[in-house]
């Protein structure tokens, strides 16, 4: 198996990178804000993209060159961005996950289940290290597009903090309740090991853009 992983050097690459090679995968290792030799990413399987939002066009338009599918992790992409991947004609399967951790996928997966007759609001509250750029978190905008699809109005609050900690908590407000769904994610690890579920399946996905997507136990599109 051969694998391209773009930011290998960041907080979580440098975790996938320990696991894959575990694996005795072949790894093409792309640190940030480098230039990219295509050659090298010739003949990947998939690749995986924990870089920088500022690089996910160009990395998606490589893979697509080269028919590697890829797997987005990096966060804080623009609504224009998006728009420019959402017009991409595409050959390989392109999946932006904001969150690759099976306790969201778990979450988002009730959402989509919830009676929004019987929601009178809700409220995210994320909570992330102060050295993380994006604001607010791109899981907490996910989960409040899925909430606002079902024509459930969300706001969302935001705080940086010292601690390693990233923490998401939704609240769901009743005509007299308000019931509460947190999440916090103790590792880095659990986005490593998600993010290598999720590309090893990127081969049983058609090519097309798959967005918003979360692990919990198999795709699923919003």
């Amino acid at each position: 198996m051969r694998v391209c992983l773009f930011g290998h050097n960041g907080k979580v690459g440098s975790i996938i990178k320990e696991k894959l090679q575990e694996k005795g995968y072949e790894l093409v290792l792309i640190e940030k804000n480098t230039k990219i030799e295509p050659a090298l990413i010739k003949n990947c399987n998939y690749a995986i993209d924990f870089s920088t939002p500022d690089a996910t066009l160009d990395n998606i338009k490589l893979c697509n060159s080269l028919k590697v599918p890829i797997l987005v992790c990096s966060t804080g992409q623009t609504e224009k961005q998006i728009k420019k991947i959402e017009k991409m004609e595409l050959n390989i399967p392109v999946v932006l996950c904001q969150n690759t951790s099976l306790g969201i996928g778990l979450i988002k997966n009730f959402i989509k289940t919830l009676d929004n007759q019987l929601i009178t609001g809700a409220h995210i509250h994320e909570s992330h290290n102060k050295s993380k750029k994006d604001l607010p978190s791109g899981t907490a905008i996910m989960l409040k597009n899925i909430l606002q699809n079902k024509n459930i109005c969300c706001s969302i609050s935001s705080e940086r903090t010292n601690h390693a900690i990233s923490s998401h908590t939704l609240k769901l407000y009743l005509e007299n309740e308000v019931v509460c769904f947190s999440h916090h994610a103790l590792s880095k690890e659990v986005f490593a090991d998600g993010a290598i579920i999720m590309a090893e399946g990127l081969k049983n996905l058609a090519p097309k853009f798959y967005k918003n997507y979360v692990l919990a136990g198999n795709y699923e599109e919003d």
